[in-house]
């Protein structure tokens, strides 16, 4: 434990809480433009569940490549 609280630095903490608000923004927003796209068709609410988890996996997965880059050049 000592070794791991003498290695992290200030700017790894504030990546990880950068990023873990991006991720909780990203997968919010998405889910909730799914949801309220559904019409009132009830077999529409799987399709939309299944929407939003992909979408929010993929751009998860694109913030997470543009915040590392980002990162490492500044």
């Amino acid at each position: 434990m000592q070794n791991l609280m003498s290695t992290l630095t200030p700017g790894d903490l504030a990546l990880s809480l950068i990023k873990a608000f991006v991720f909780g923004s990203i997968v919010a927003l998405i889910s909730t433009y799914e949801g309220f796209r559904v019409n009132r068709a009830t077999t529409e609410i799987p399709q939309a569940g299944i929407r939003a988890v992909s979408r929010s996996f993929v751009w998860t997965i694109v913030a997470d490549a543009l915040i590392t880059v980002v990162y490492y050049l500044v």
